[in-house]
Parts: structure tokens; C-alpha cells; sequence
């Protein structure tokens, strides 16, 4: 595969996916629902966005903070998905990128949520 000199906790970690129910109201207005864990699960390593994809993807009015790339030949997540690690850190998925269609590996733009209450506690 490939080879890379990695210190522990830089390297694949696992991610279950979490998906919103979403639906419309009586009176037809959008509505979001309690997100509900999935069976699928990823394996992707963590980064920190640089500056300038924090910068593009805010002005887009949609901010990140990581990407999460995962080595992988299909979309497990997309966006206004959660993706939820072993540790309970969660990251609300913006946007699914396929680097040049190859199906190789995946991009997940995601932004850390640490101020709102946690999708995966019940209530």
C-alpha cells in the first residue's frame, strides 16, 4: 500500500456515521430530527483544513475545520451528516469531495462541534 512514519493518534482512526431524520411539517415547513447512528462506519485519518480551505469554504457560508480523507471506493457520509469517533468527538459533514473520480479516496470537509449538545447522548 504505502508506507509513512506516523506518531500514534495520526493514523486511521474510526468514525460511525450518524444521519439526521429529516421531514416536513403539517404545514410544510423543513424539518430537522433527532440524528439516529447508522451501521456504517469509516476509517479515515484527520486533518487540520489549511487556511485557505477555512477561508474558501467560510465564505461559501459553510466553515470547517478538519478533513477527514478515507481510503475508500464509496461515500459513506454526506453532507449535514455527523461523523462520531470512539471518543466522542463529533464533526458535522459540509461537503463530500471524490478527487478526481478515481474512487480511491474520499474527502470529507467537516466542521468540530463542541458547543452544541452531543447528537450521540439520548434526550
Amino acid at each position: 500500500m504505502f508506507q509513512a512514519n506516523l506518531l500514534p493518534g495520526q493514523g486511521f482512526m474510526q468514525f460511525t456515521v450518524w444521519k439526521a431524520a429529516n421531514g416536513v411539517t403539517e404545514t410544510g415547513r423543513a424539518q430537522r430530527g433527532k440524528p439516529e447512528q447508522t451501521d456504517a462506519q469509516l476509517y479515515g485519518i484527520l486533518v487540520a483544513a489549511s487556511q485557505s480551505e477555512t477561508d474558501q469554504w467560510k465564505q461559501n457560508g459553510h466553515p470547517i475545520t478538519h478533513k477527514i480523507i478515507e481510503y475508500s471506493a464509496m461515500t459513506k457520509a454526506e453532507a449535514t451528516d455527523y461523523l462520531v469517533l470512539e471518543d466522542g468527538r463529533e464533526f458535522y459533514v459540509r461537503g463530500v469531495k471524490n478527487p478526481g473520480n478515481l474512487n480511491i479516496t474520499m474527502v470529507y470537509f467537516v466542521e468540530e462541534r463542541n458547543d452544541m449538545k452531543k447528537v450521540t447522548q439520548n434526550g
